[in-house]
């Protein structure tokens, strides 16, 4: 019996470590992970729980106030994971232990319901029965274990809450299907703590309230069901009020924006697709965006196939409900428990983000049907248990057995593959751009990333792809302008810039500042340097790279006093200051005037005698000079790098003027 207990985690564990371990133990950090685990000062040890409780989910930054979504438990596992030093590899392994766990208990619980339901059927039983549950049970933990829907629950260590909430979750059902009330309302609590989805926890327990016999037991349960659901609402008060949410953002959920019968067509798009996707997990994508999904003005057909698959689950539980009570013998009761179960669990735990009561602040993700496929998976591995020993024909019984074990590996070797482009951002997005090629977000992003990696060519086609899907499109104009400043496609560039860029005009402004630093870098880069002038003119309190970048330009297009007083405007002695001077060697140099650049030197030098790297940059133009001016000049001036001193009149640290002097 021990042993028959343990087989659900023993398989839900080997199943994880043969199919997903492989691809995530190199694997790094991806999409959330930066801002809700690294970027996140409460995720980082010691922790401050009074600071979790009041603060959002990403972090104390004003970007996140307005977001209403706490999750202290999750926060503060990430705190002492730091607290114990581990990278991502070490968050990727809790991870997945979390997914066997989870696993572990689902085939737990279906073990535990079948053998309690079985002897409140007061009907005799035989080895059989016992093979029934405890096949269920493994074939259960193992479907749920193999998932491929599971995978970006599993691999961004951001999405951990999922994960969480569906462990605790488990535990809570379990541990009040037992009679441990008390072990369910600490765990219903937590759960609440790691994701406020887990409050539809509530329904399989009301179930399991009603399906007690009366007495003692059945009112402890309805009892610890309501000191649950006061749980439930003094924790969703005190998040009101400590973190009241703003309104959901159209670029998050363009479904705020439409009528409540255009919200609701579009909510049936989302049951079909969720259904799809857990039925048949086939080509999941990191984001499904209005260009993937039709949400607004949904054709037909999809509004249709979502209707029938919510009504037909709606009539599945109303019939298994009504057999429960009312009909068949103890098998038949028992199977209809399971039903209503199931989908009454994964109707309830897919309702916040169904669309169907209001708009979420989310339109949808392969994350958020990690606790409905609880219920899916038990269905899938009953049934498979009762055909596997209960067919009469011993044909049917190897079909059974055969499909369900090809099922478990087709599932697990899908979430490997997935599980490897889940291991990095740039194979993520890749995988996304190649999945859903007419989608703006996942070309833009791909491209984004590309060019971050410095794969330039790649870059370049990526957006362009992302630029006729919405030309004029201000972010992924301003990278395809870099992919062209990079390559140095300079009328391709020019192009793209023209149908960015709009200068201000009062009393409407719209400049642009991202925009014109993208037109900047672009003229510069193709010698039109006086073209990048006037335009970087145009910047409004620039920070001091953008003002000597502007600087740069102004010298190298030969307008010398213009950029001066450029550099003046910022209270910057352009002749004196090391860098300032830097940037202007680099640009006469740039525009072909060695004689000008080492002038500038020679004049620095001169007030500054024993400014360090002077020499040497001066012997660098001397080495090879290239006409009689320059010649000239380095007559005038050292022919080698010698052994630079500090200033005594000055008291200058020679190291630090030696840091801020070298090529902008």
């Amino acid at each position: 019996m021990t042993t028959n207990r343990a087989l659900p985690f023993l398989v839900a564990l080997l199943v994880v470590a043969l199919f997903i371990a492989p691809a995530a133990w190199d694997a790094g950090y991806v999409l959330d992970d930066h801002a809700a685990v690294l970027g996140n000062p409460l995720a980082h040890w010691p922790p401050d729980p009074a600071a979790l409780m009041t603060t959002p989910w990403f972090g104390p930054a004003a970007a996140w106030r307005g977001q209403g979504v706490s999750r202290p438990l999750v926060t503060l596992g990430y705190a002492v994971e730091d607290g114990l030093g581990l990278g991502a590899r070490g968050r990727h392994l809790a991870s997945l232990t979390l997914l066997a766990i989870a696993a572990g208990l689902l085939g737990a619980l279906v073990a535990h319901l079948g053998r309690a339901w079985r002897a409140a059927s007061d009907a005799s039983s035989d080895a059989a029965d016992d093979a029934v549950v405890t096949t269920a049970a493994v074939l259960t933990a193992a479907l749920f274990a193999a998932h491929p829907i599971h995978i970006e629950a599993t691999m961004a260590v951001s999405n951990r809450p999922e994960l969480v909430a569906a462990v605790l979750a488990l535990v809570c059902i379990l541990a009040f299907a037992r009679g441990a009330v008390v072990v369910a309302i600490v765990t219903f609590a937590a759960a609440l703590l790691a994701k406020e989805s887990a409050l539809a926890t509530l329904a399989p327990l009301l179930l399991l309230v009603m399906w007690r016999k009366s007495g003692d037991a059945r009112r402890s349960a309805a009892s610890a069901w309501l000191m649950m659901v006061a749980l439930t609402v003094g924790w969703l008060a005190w998040r009101h009020a400590a973190l009241p949410i703003g309104a959901v953002s159209p670029i998050d959920n363009p479904l705020v924006a439409v009528s409540t019968a255009e919200r609701l067509a579009a909510s049936m798009v989302l049951v079909a697709h969720a259904a799809g996707r857990l039925l048949l997990p086939l080509n999941l994508a990191p984001d499904y965006g209005l260009d993937v999904l039709p949400l607004i003005a949904p054709p037909l057909g999809w509004v249709a196939l979502g209707g029938a698959v919510s009504l037909s689950a709606l009539a599945t539980t109303a019939i298994a409900l009504r057999h429960v009570h009312r009909r068949g013998g103890p098998q038949g009761a028992r199977a209809a428990a399971t039903v209503a179960l199931s989908l009454v669990s994964a109707a309830a735990f897919y309702g916040p983000v169904a669309q169907i009561a209001m708009a979420a602040t989310l339109t949808t993700a392969d994350r958020v049907l990690l606790l409905p496929s609880m219920g899916l998976c038990v269905l899938g591995g009953v049934a498979a248990a009762m055909l596997w020993h209960r067919s009469k024909h011993r044909l049917w019984r190897n079909v059974a057995r055969s499909a369900i074990c090809a099922l478990i590996v087709v599932f697990g070797l899908g979430s490997a593959s997935l599980a490897d482009d889940w291991a990095d951002d740039l194979r993520l997005h890749a995988r996304g751009a190649r999945l859903a090629p007419g989608s703006l977000k996942m070309n833009y992003n791909h491209g984004r990333l590309l060019l971050e990696a410095g794969d330039d060519d790649a870059a370049r086609t990526a957006l362009i792809k992302a630029w006729s899907l919405a030309k004029g499109d201000r972010p992924t104009g301003v990278l395809l302008v870099q992919a062209h400043t990079r390559l140095g496609e300079c009328t391709a560039g020019e192009a793209v810039f023209a149908v960015l860029y709009r200068p201000a005009t009062p009393p409407q402004a719209t400049f642009d500042a991202g925009v014109a630093k993208a037109g900047i870098d672009l003229r510069v880069a193709c010698r039109d340097f006086s073209a990048a002038f006037a335009l970087g003119r145009t910047l409004v309190a620039p920070e001091e790279a953008w003002q000597i970048k502007v600087y740069v330009a102004g010298v190298a297009a030969g307008e010398t006093d213009a950029a001066a007083h450029w550099a003046a405007s910022f209270g910057v002695d352009a002749a004196f200051e090391p860098r300032w001077v830097a940037a202007a060697v680099w640009a006469e140099r740039k525009a072909g005037r060695p004689a000008q650049a080492l002038a500038r030197l020679q004049a620095l030098a001169a007030r500054r005698p024993n400014l360090a790297g002077v020499a040497t940059q001066i012997a660098a133009i001397c080495d090879h000079p290239r006409d009689a001016a320059v010649m000239a000049g380095c007559a005038q001036s050292w022919r080698r790098p010698h052994t630079d001193a500090t200033e005594p009149a000055s008291g200058r640290d020679p190291g630090r003027e030696k840091d801020r002097y070298g090529d902008p």
